[in-house]
């Protein structure tokens, strides 16, 4: 096969001239998402490979800051549409828009605790994301789609026990890497067919063992968490430079 002459794409580089993403799946357009320079506008937009037009997607504004998230947009395997991350105030609502950024139908709701969407499953009928309400963990579900011909119901976890859980998937098959607040890693494959597998760990165990604690402070009657790292041979009655 050979390769044509360079098409460059033009948007509206004053307005937006931060380039964001790039996102160009088999089956749906080539997908831009840009920001103005104080970050308080995004657009996600269309590219026509054939003539270059620009058509916008989404667009989204905030007065203090627009945040970027993984994984979103997340195109379905047939082009039909694409899974979004809608900013609020209390989080990401999960949303299915149709292939011209119109939405679909709202997944989940922000109060959901999403936090990236690691795939859809090859059949279009759920995704597997990243969520959770307590800061200090993170856990990976399968999200039903919803709609005609797709699976219905409830979010399933596909990890349990304290700790932070990230994955990555394709065809079919989800790989959940776990830091597990009880200390230690592991590692699990879940096949198309739901069936476990738990990758084999040789690294070493390391001898030291971390001094980090999660600890909390109530202000305002809000609960906020921090990670503190501590000496080893911390004593509590002395002074301690502090590097935050």
């Amino acid at each position: 096969m050979k390769g044509g002459q360079p098409r460059w794409v033009q948007w509206d580089l004053k307005r937006y001239p931060y380039l964001a993403q790039v996102e160009w799946p088999k089956r749906g357009p080539l997908t831009l998402t840009v920001l103005d320079r104080a970050q308080t506008e995004l657009a996600l937009l269309a590219i026509d490979a054939a003539g270059g037009a620009v058509r916008e997607l989404v667009h989204a504004t905030d007065p203090a800051w627009v945040n970027t998230v993984p994984g979103s947009p997340r195109w379905l395997e047939d082009g039909s549409g694409f899974l979004w991350l809608a900013e609020s105030e209390p989080g990401y609502a999960l949303e299915l828009r149709d292939a011209n950024g119109a939405l679909v139908r709202e997944i989940v709701p922000a109060t959901f605790g999403t936090r990236a969407i690691v795939g859809v499953v090859p059949d279009g009928s759920a995704a597997i994301v990243t969520a959770s309400k307590d800061p200090r963990e993170q856990h990976v579900w399968r999200v039903p789609l919803g709609g005609s011909g797709a699976a219905t119901g409830a979010p399933e976890p596909l990890t349990s026990g304290g700790g932070v859980h990230t994955a990555v998937a394709d065809h079919g098959v989800v790989v959940i890497s776990s830091a597990l607040r009880e200390g230690g890693a592991a590692t699990t494959a879940i096949a198309a067919d739901r069936s476990r597998h738990e990758l084999p760990d040789v690294a070493e165990q390391p001898t030291l063992v971390p001094t980090t604690r999660l600890e909390s402070v109530e202000i305002g009657g809000n609960t906020f968490y921090t990670a503190i790292t501590r000496p080893r041979a911390f004593k509590a009655c002395e002074r301690y430079p502090v590097l935050l």
